[in-house]
């Protein structure tokens, strides 16, 4: 999972059928008006028996999370 938010977007939400069921993320960017400091904040919710990389866009942090409800800020 890699977000790539550009220009004016400032949330996506999607799910994917994997074979071990659904794979749903939803992220949005706070802090794009006056000059404050963008903040980026993803939910990612994985099946059991998988798991999934995600790399964050601003840091380019990568951490791998197992099956459940995971909010990663970056």
């Amino acid at each position: 999972i890699a977000p790539h938010p550009v220009g004016d977007l400032t949330w996506c939400r999607g799910e994917l059928e994997a074979a071990q069921g659904a794979v749903k993320v939803a992220w949005h960017v706070d802090g794009v008006k006056g000059g404050q400091e963008k903040s980026f904040t993803i939910d990612i919710d994985i099946p059991q028996g998988a798991g999934a990389d995600v790399v964050l866009p601003y840091s380019g942090r990568r951490q791998h999370v197992a099956a459940g409800h995971h909010t990663l800020t970056d």
